[in-house]
């Protein structure tokens, strides 16, 4: 699904990249700092696959023998994704009416394209900060595979 314009770059990419670095301390900061260019010449065409790879990496995180004080979280994230993976595809399958320019979403004016569920995938990203800031508080932030996930998320295309 496209949620900008086509111009512009991916806002779960762009979401991601700035909630890990106010989660991060300035050492890691420093880290994520050589993703950013790229970060900013994604697309967001790919976006919903970008956001279920934050998830599945946050229920491989917490589902890790070194993070198993979060395998209550693990549970909690498939139910959520299930609940989530259900509603995506019901809005998906009732927004393609005869007006929209296909699947990626609705013409609205110009190149501009929207579509259905970006609000979750938002939340998907913001469940993978989450665990790995969790993880980070009682492991330390080297022991939490975030760059990663960066790097697996900007591969997406």
């Amino acid at each position: 699904m496209a949620h900008e314009t086509t111009t512009g770059s991916s806002p779960i990419v762009k979401t991601l990249m700035l909630d890990l670095q106010a989660a991060m301390p300035e050492s890691q900061r420093e880290k994520l700092e050589v993703y950013w260019d790229q970060a900013d010449a994604t697309k967001p065409e790919g976006d919903f696959h970008r956001a279920r790879e934050c998830l599945r990496w946050a229920v491989r995180v917490a589902e890790m023998p070194e993070h198993s004080h979060l395998s209550h979280l693990s549970i909690h994230l498939k139910e959520t994704y299930k609940a989530w993976q259900d509603i995506v595809f019901g809005t998906e399958f009732g927004s393609r009416v005869e007006a929209g320019a296909g699947p990626e979403g609705h013409d609205i004016t110009g190149k501009q394209k929207v579509g259905p569920g970006e609000d979750i995938e938002i939340l998907w990203v913001g469940e993978a900060v989450s665990v790995a800031k969790t993880a980070a508080e009682r492991s330390g932030w080297d022991q939490v595979p975030w760059e990663q996930l960066v790097k697996d998320v900007l591969a997406i295309h």
